[in-house]
């Protein structure tokens, strides 16, 4: 017990110095837009697709996002009735689900790429940087400053968000059902089969439809701000806890500016990859 109350107390002291550096770091990144124009310059095309690019990516959005749940689920109530009789029982679809909805996304790309934008990255001309650089401690629009800055913002609506909880309806109090699995799961193998699908691929096949997909896809028709803001909403409001909406906007709109600032996909990837990474750990003290 007291070994459990160590490793918590740890992981929130480790929470309350990074909320600090994110916060340092979100000061100096605003004072640095504000002292040099030339940083507030968008890097990202819009993708300008017509209809029917659009309803594709959006059929294959659905597909990865939803139908690929439902159909291991059904398949796993056939074959295996006893799976799913717990909420723990989500554990053993997430990493299949994953896997076949990074497939069949991947695959897409493949297969019908007028469905998606030409290019995940900016155009070459506005990679001046190495690819390295992004994930450089000193690049003030770095994986690591994104992180730090975006931890900071979403742990303060997290907590505003706990105080206005008992103020809200009894089902906007629960929280996602993977968390509440992962936190009633009593088989350490079990839960590191998960970490890979929870930390990785979810990351990438999440980046590729909310950011690559969706989010340049607004901006032909918005402004970036608008177009990062309405596509962070949707973003948040694919999971199933109400109650972390409003950090998930947040969110969304870190991995956005992420995506923006370094031109390249594999940044919100980075920092979508740390946070889920994070939350894996806080469940873990708790």
């Amino acid at each position: 017990m007291n070994g459990t109350n160590e490793v918590s107390i740890g992981v929130l002291l480790g929470w309350v110095l990074l909320a600090l550096v994110g916060a340092g770091v979100a000061v100096a990144q605003f004072r640095a837009l504000k002292r040099e124009p030339a940083l507030r310059r968008e890097r990202l095309a819009p993708w300008r697709a017509s209809a029917a690019q659009f309803c594709a990516f959006a059929g294959v959005a659905v597909f990865c996002l939803l139908a690929v749940g439902l159909i291991c689920s059904a398949t796993a109530r056939a074959f295996f009735p006893d799976l799913l009789s717990s909420e723990r029982g989500i554990l053993y679809l997430i990493p299949v689900m994953q896997t076949f909805s990074l497939a069949v996304l991947l695959l897409a790309v493949k297969i019908f790429p007028e469905a998606f934008p030409k290019n995940f990255d900016a155009d070459s001309a506005e990679l001046r940087e190495p690819a390295r650089v992004w994930l450089a401690p000193n690049n003030r629009f770095g994986v690591p400053a994104m992180f730090a800055m975006g931890f900071c913002a979403t742990l303060v609506l997290m907590l505003l968000t706990q105080l206005l909880i008992p103020f809200l309806p009894e089902n906007f109090q629960d929280d996602q059902m993977l968390v509440t699995a992962l936190r009633q799961a009593d088989n350490p193998l079990l839960i590191a089969v998960c970490v890979p699908a929870i930390a990785i691929l979810t990351p990438i096949i999440e980046e590729i439809i909310f950011r690559a997909g969706l989010y340049r896809f607004l901006k032909s028709k918005m402004r970036a701000v608008p177009a990062a803001l309405l596509s962070s909403v949707i973003f948040a409001l694919m999971h199933d806890a109400p109650a972390s909406h409003l950090p998930l906007v947040v969110l969304g709109c870190v991995f956005c500016w992420s995506y923006e600032k370094t031109g390249r996909l594999a940044a919100p990837i980075c920092v979508h990859a740390l946070f889920n990474a994070n939350t894996l750990l806080g469940v873990a003290a708790s």
